[in-house]
């Protein structure tokens, strides 16, 4: 379970898996990390067993850069117990700079014994840790919203129809604890975040609170949700089971951008009014759920209150319709909410929001315009780095938009999609948020070859077979023409008991050039396609010695794997042209192994051991020699500590390590 914050995030209960930390380290994502729990204090042998884990975990990820925080557990532990845990990380990771802690502790005999504190919701604080050590808030923003409903003035319901249990109601199965649209849990989002921002460390309200936040839930998950009566997944996320973003996504995309940032919640294609629009079921409490009573009742479309979130570098916004000014908002409520009341959203064209700075300045505008009726189907396929893999298990998947003429996504179809495939793949399908898809229709899409659009779009997914070849997926709807998209998956390895492959990692964007050809011919080792898939998301250094930039032919790169990673034998090359007598090497291509002798040292490097052998024992270094499009690789920097004689200077600001002879 992910509770994130965009760049903070809590695992809960039990540790993150490699790849979910490997990722954090790549995109600079901070992580609390727990090894396990039960959600409450535990004695005897079950304690024992947190303990034990815990020593593994922390053994297992203390070189991950990503974790910050370990976690105790979710619950508060004792005095004697979380000095245990203290001690262990002091003793396995004396060095790494992070904290160990619990969250929901508020007693100073137990505070004083961890190194951070974690809250839950605001709660259990106790305003005295912030003196003594980082408080983290590990969990706000429980509310939950499915993606597809915008609010109370968007068709086809003209409400959120659930089961909602009221203010006081308890999760049980057959009833709601949340009755939120799009908007409201937008504004909740906001609200929220106010609330941390402003007690940060060196925020406005000045009680120097909290040092670091995450919000409940990245992505909606089949987890112990509280809209058990209308929903297939708990709501609370950014984006939804698919991750398919969802308006908080944007709230929080606009509320952290380092930049002057804005957005208009919601839509701009309300209905013209009419005898039949904006129409919804009145509803009573029956002693346990509020339930329709047969009755109906009418919104008024022409006061409406339209919402726009500044963040903090916004002081006042100004709304437009059509180019006429419906106000300014000077007061936002909790800090980044600007509201305009009494707008008539019947009034098709575009709306249009005006930032303002403190000095009232213009920053910025943005705007939202009436989109037309459907005209077409758009199918977008996404792959990974290395393209789809024929391997009988990789996975593509392909956002299908529901768009006017002009390419924009009509935000009020929920029409049904229907898809055929052919090729060397299985179609797996997608997903749909509510249990009757919203909309009164009964039928589930699950292992179904059709899904519906929620606001206008959705996600479907494909997977390989074990033969390559042309992939082809049609998808149509009732009315407009249908769309046809092809791709070719990519040949890999004869497999039989163990793959030669690893799984390959999705890149950054722009990586395309290891999709035009199979990048699986000839002998290609794990580790190289595990360069080859992340290679383009390093940080990439320049080697300089003596004022002159090895050369690194061909495609190989030196980038930063904690040292400095990539070819050594070019370095190696080029300190012998300039000093012969600096050391001795050789390198045996079969077995993959670099033997270097310098004054009375021996240092041995073998591809896949991650230990250097220096004089016959073992020498800690980052990493493994590994191949690379035939080129040893390993970390140029270990090596180059043996070499007497040579000066080094690494400037991490301008990716340039420099070698001096002397």
């Amino acid at each position: 379970i992910r509770e994130s914050n965009a760049n903070f995030i809590r695992w809960m209960h039990v540790a993150a898996c490699p790849a979910d930390i490997r990722s954090c380290d790549r995109y600079g994502i901070v992580c609390v990390q727990p090894a396990g729990d039960k959600e409450r204090h535990v004695y005897g042998r079950q304690w024992d067993q947190r303990v034990e884990l815990m020593r593994d975990v922390i053994i297992y990820y203390r070189n991950n850069p990503s974790i910050i925080f370990w976690e105790t557990g979710n619950n508060a532990v004792s005095k004697e117990h979380m000095r245990e845990m203290t001690l262990l990380k002091r003793e396995l990771d004396p060095t790494g700079g992070r904290y160990m802690g619990c969250r929901t502790i508020c007693t100073l005999d137990v505070v004083e014994e961890a190194e951070f504190v974690g809250t839950m919701l605001n709660r259990f604080a106790g305003r005295f840790e912030s003196v003594l050590m980082p408080i983290v808030e590990t969990e706000y923003l429980r509310d939950e919203s499915p993606r597809r409903v915008w609010d109370d003035f968007s068709p086809p319901d003209y409400d959120y129809k659930n089961r909602w249990l009221g203010k006081h109601g308890k999760k049980q199965m057959g009833g709601d604890m949340w009755d939120q649209t799009a908007e409201d849990f937008a504004l909740a989002a906001a609200g929220s975040y106010h609330e941390f921002f402003n007690d940060r460390i060196g925020g406005a309200s000045g009680k120097n609170f909290y040092s670091a936040t995450a919000a409940l839930c990245w992505t909606d998950s089949a987890q112990h949700g509280r809209q058990a009566a209308t929903e297939n997944a708990r709501m609370s996320g950014r984006v939804d089971a698919v991750r398919v973003p969802k308006q908080s996504f944007y709230v929080f995309k606009t509320l952290q951008n380092p930049e002057p940032d804005m957005m208009i919640v919601g839509h701009w294609n309300y209905p013209k009014e009419s005898s039949e629009t904006y129409r919804y079921d009145k509803l009573e409490f029956d002693g346990n759920a509020w339930v329709p009573t047969g009755e109906y009742d009418y919104r008024d479309p022409k006061n409406k209150i339209v919402y726009v979130i500044g963040n903090a570098y916004v002081a006042s916004v100004e709304l437009f319709v059509n180019g006429v000014s419906m106000g300014v908002d000077k007061e936002p409520t909790r800090s980044f909410t600007y509201k305009f009341e009494g707008i008539d959203v019947t009034k098709s064209g575009r709306v249009e929001a005006v930032a303002y700075d403190i000095q009232g300045k213009e920053i910025l505008r943005r705007h939202i315009d009436t989109v037309g009726e459907p005209a077409k189907l758009v199918l977008r396929p996404t792959t990974g780095a290395c393209g789809l893999m024929a391997d009988g298990a990789d996975v593509a998947f392909f956002d299908v938009e529901v768009v006017d003429s002009e390419g924009r996504i009509c935000p009020l179809c929920y029409d049904r999609i229907d898809f055929e495939i052919e090729g060397e793949a299985k179609f797996l399908g997608g997903y749909n948020s509510g249990k009757f898809n919203g909309y009164g229709k009964s039928d589930s899409v699950i292992h179904q070859m059709h899904v519906f659009a929620e606001c206008g779009n959705n996600r479907v997914f494909i997977r390989s077979t074990k033969n390559n070849g042309k992939i082809t997926l049609k998808a149509r709807m009732v009315g407009i023409p249908e769309t046809v998209v092809s791709l070719e998956s990519v040949k890999v390895p004869d497999m039989t008991d163990i793959s030669a492959t690893t799984p390959q990692l999705y890149g950054k964007e722009g990586i395309t050039d290891v999709a035009k050809e199979s990048p699986y011919d000839g002998l290609i080792t794990t580790n190289e396609i595990l360069c080859r898939n992340t290679f383009d998301t390093r940080n990439f250094y320049k080697v300089i010695i003596n004022g002159r930039e090895v050369d690194f032919k061909g495609s190989n790169k030196v980038y930063e794997q904690t040292g400095i990673f990539g070819p050594v034998i070019p370095v190696l090359d080029h300190l012998l042209s300039i000093n012969p007598e600096l050391f001795t090497y050789s390198y045996n291509e079969e077995i993959g192994q670099l033997t270097l002798t310098c004054g009375d040292e021996t240092i041995v490097a073998t591809v896949g051991q991650p230990p250097l052998i220096v004089n016959g024992e073992e020498k800690l270094m980052n990493g493994e020699p590994e191949l690379h499009r035939g080129e040893f690789c390993m970390e140029i920097n270990t090596v180059v500590s043996y070499i007497k004689g040579i000066e080094t200077d690494l400037d991490n600001n301008i990716f340039i390590y420099k070698l001096t002879v002397k």
